[in-house]
């Protein structure tokens, strides 16, 4: 797992305000030159899930994620 890629993903969260899906997420690194493929992306997000940062909503071929917050009564 990058690094640079994983706060890459997260930044992207705290600037949206809803919930992203798999392949825009994908959309934006791959823009960026951070991720060569979509199941990178899918791998990331699972381990900022398991890390609590992302909370997954939905069925897993329709998932969306949101970025927990702490804190500020969100």
């Amino acid at each position: 797992m990058s690094a640079a890629r994983l706060q890459a993903i997260r930044e992207l969260f705290v600037q949206q305000p809803g919930p992203l899906r798999t392949g825009q997420v994908w959309q934006y690194c791959k823009a960026n030159g951070l991720a060569p493929c979509r199941a990178t992306v899918r791998r990331d997000l699972e381990q900022l899930t398991a890390q609590g940062l992302l909370r997954p909503e939905g069925p897993e071929n329709d998932r969306v994620y949101w970025l927990r917050r702490f804190g500020g009564g969100r």
